[in-house]
């Protein structure tokens, strides 16, 4: 063997370049061999700057070098694959280049010179050429500059397995079947479909197999499951993503299905994960062939169902489904190619609409004969724009751009909110979402990491975004982990509130109801929300605003019964209490602030329909400073009982007004909770009384209270009650002789 000393030079002559480098550095650390980099300055110069900056570069470097040495060049659009030896490679020949399988030049990504005479005239011919060359032809990429130098022969092995230089693209998929000294990265072989991140990434994992002395792709075939064919992730929810996959790709499907199944219990849909086609399915079709089929099977167990190819991924999982559908009852993105969408991610509205067109679809692909592959017959995309056109196109299912979702890796960007790795072959499609995952861990990470820094921290629920203190043992703590916050009220007020409606809520903490209420009464009607501690007040803005609920008004108020001020706590946000629970009757801590404290007569409003109350033991206050407006409006009024005597005055004042006081007992846990969780970390109830006037409400399945009665009972601090399902209660509207 040629004992000369070898330095191999790294010439980077673009910006990304940091996985190359560290393959080169790899590679010359297993020989000892001297490893030098040189990075240009300014690397958007063009073609024929960068390619003098690389030959002057090494001219003198062979200027300088020792008479025996070997130098090897490689740019950064060049990794070793096979790493044989240097001196094995060149021989006792003076240079060594090889034939690129794309032009038949030599590659100038990669080459060896023996230091000398030789070598330099070689370079100062080089140099000289390239004076004379078009601009055309001196893009890097052609390699025109080397043009009549004899090279390795692309299609003649090195030994008996390696190629000499492997164009990555198209021959990349091959490996390790295939093998080569060094892989050639050159982008204008396949220009339309070359994909620079899947360079990076792809040369990132070979660094890293060599490291550990494995073999390419070891970690992914091995890949298998024991999973049953059909499982169903938290059943029953409004909204259900569905994904299907053969065995045969379960290599990257399975990557996509925990992403999807950890996107869906974060926001509390359902995910129908199919790991095989079904029985009755398999011998008919392949894979994509049964999207319609199965979207039609679910769609009447859910309000929207959702397909969800096995190759995507959601890069953003705090961002809900809605930030795309938008209310829209069909959500279909443009390809990237020339059809007119691509139907690896589709959403449907349980509408007659979307139903009607599933229904075409099925029936264009139940006449097709040959389902044998996916893009037999054209493919299954095919008949869902088919199907589309037929229905009115964009007209009446409008598309979205190809950024928003459904979006080609080559259009990644930092604020991506979901991926579809079409067309890379199998392997390779592992690797790019494998290493996405990686990211998306990291990013959601770091988002934990400040989140849990932070005193404020946004969530998302059943009704809406919200930002909750995360010190907050109650309402904070209940959307936090569950989504929502005393959802049975919100199924009585349901039956109480409409649009139009004049609603008060005294005491409306982080607005978790005031934002359900909002929307309730639309924008025809209004809601005033009375919150008096400080910080819980300025959630309770807050979340006003980020959903949008401009017919709300807001007052940093306590409501009693005389207008005045008074000394309300001010609670420290950083210290774990239930911040519902602040009163005047008592006070958790000293600090106080001066609040203005009204009565609902001080309003004088012109329509009242619905008071909501829950003032931590005020509420007696409160309804004395209301006399004139429930008088006056009738509005039914629901409030906390946290008393036998806050009861007994309750029923009592209202039985004056021919009202009837109804008991509304509720859990504060749910088990049909939005985000699905069956741990119960509230354990309580909340023991409430809705007061109806008589002329304008009827009430069944609810127990009417009454002075002193013995369904709720208050002992010792204890709450005793009778047992009567919530969801047994109903309350309607009588018809009126007006009406």
């Amino acid at each position: 063997m040629n004992s000369s000393p070898v330095y191999f030079h790294s010439i980077l002559l673009t910006a990304h370049h940091k996985e190359v480098q560290e393959n080169h550095r790899a590679y010359c650390s297993t020989y000892g061999y001297r490893h030098l980099t040189h990075v240009i300055a300014s690397p958007d110069n063009g073609c024929r700057t960068l390619l003098l900056y690389k030959y002057s570069l090494v001219r003198k470097i062979l200027s300088s070098a020792p008479a025996d040495a070997i130098l090897v060049f490689s740019d950064e659009s060049a990794a070793v694959y096979a790493p044989l030896s240097i001196p094995d490679v060149i021989g006792n020949a003076e240079y060594w280049f090889a034939q690129c399988a794309f032009h038949h030049r030599p590659d100038g990504s990669f080459f060896i010179l023996r230091a000398g005479a030789q070598a330099l005239r070689m370079v100062d011919d080089i140099l000289d050429r390239m004076r004379n060359i078009s601009d055309r032809m001196a893009n890097r990429w052609m390699h025109a500059e080397l043009e009549g130098i004899s090279a390795h022969p692309h299609d003649q092995l090195i030994g008996e397995r390696h190629r000499a230089i492997l164009l990555f693209t198209p021959f990349g998929h091959h490996l390790p079947e295939l093998s080569a000294f060094v892989l050639s990265f050159n982008p204008t072989v396949h220009e339309n479909t070359y994909d620079a991140r899947l360079v990076a990434i792809f040369i990132g994992y070979l660094n890293q197999v060599r490291a550990r002395n494995g073999k390419l792709f070891d970690d992914i075939d091995s890949i298998q499951t024991t999973q049953s064919a059909y499982e169903v992730i938290n059943p029953g929810k409004s909204v259900a993503l569905i994904t299907s996959y053969t065995p045969n790709i379960r290599r990257y499907a399975a990557i996509s299905e925990a992403n999807i199944t950890a996107y869906c219990l974060h926001h509390g849909y359902s995910h129908h994960i199919y790991r095989d086609l079904p029985t009755d399915m398999r011998e008919a079709v392949a894979g994509n062939w049964v999207k319609a089929a199965l979207l039609l099977n679910h769609f009447d167990e859910h309000e929207q169902v959702v397909w969800v190819d096995a190759d995507i991924l959601i890069h953003d999982l705090t961002r809900p489904l809605e930030s795309i559908v938008q209310g829209n009852p069909v959500t279909f993105a443009r390809d990237i190619s020339g059809h007119a969408f691509n139907s690896g991610f589709m959403a449907f509205s349980n509408t007659p609409m979307c139903r009607a067109y599933l229904e075409r679809v099925q029936s264009l692909i139940e006449a097709v004969l040959d389902k044998s592959g996916v893009y037999a017959s054209g493919g299954d995309q095919r008949f869902f724009i088919e199907a589309w056109q037929e229905a009115g196109g964009a007209a009446v299912m409008p598309l979205s751009d190809c950024v928003s979702f459904n979006s080609h890796p080559a259009l990644y960007d930092a604020d991506t909110f979901m991926l579809h790795y079409m067309g890379y072959p199998d392997r390779f499609r592992v690797i790019v979402m494998r290493s996405d995952v990686q990211r998306i861990e990291q990013k959601t990470a770091t988002a934990r990491i400040s989140r849990e820094q932070s005193v404020f921290i946004p969530t998302e629920g059943r009704h809406g975004k919200f930002f909750v203190n995360r010190h907050d043992t109650h309402v904070g703590r209940s959307l936090e982990m569950y989504g929502e916050w005393s959802e049975p009220k919100i199924a009585l007020f349901g039956q109480i509130v409409g649009a139009g409606d004049t609603v008060i809520e005294a005491g409306a903490n982080l607005g978790s109801h005031t934002v359900w209420l909002s929307r309730k009464v639309t924008g025809a009607g209004a809601v005033i929300a009375f919150e008096p501690e400080r910080h819980v007040f300025h959630l309770l803005c807050t979340n006003l605003v980020i959903n949008a609920c401009t017919n709300v008004t807001t007052l940093q108020k306590a409501v009693g019964a005389e207008v005045g001020e008074v000394a309300f706590p001010l609670l420290d946000p950083h210290q774990e209490r239930n911040f519902g629970s602040a009163s005047l009757k008592w006070h958790w801590t000293d600090k106080t602030e001066r609040v203005h404290c009204t009565t609902l007569d001080a309003l004088c409003l012109e329509r009242l329909d619905f008071i909501k109350v829950d003032v931590e033991g005020c509420e007696l206050e409160l309804l004395d400073g209301a006399t004139n407006a429930i008088a006056r409006h009738r509005p039914v009024v629901y409030v906390e009982i946290g008393s036998r005597e806050i009861r007994n005055a309750v029923v009592d004042k209202f039985n004056q007004l021919d009202y009837s006081c109804w008991y509304y007992i509720t859990p504060l846990f749910t088990q049909d909770n939005w985000r699905g969780l069956e741990q119960d970390v509230l354990n309580g109830y909340a023991v409430d009384m809705v007061c109806v006037p008589n002329e304008r409400f009827e009430v069944a399945g609810m127990l009417r209270a009454a002075v002193d009665d013995d369904i709720v009972k208050y002992l010792d601090g204890q709450i005793q009650w009778a047992t009567l399902d919530w969801r047994l209660a109903r309350i309607t509207r009588r018809k009126l002789a007006a009406e």
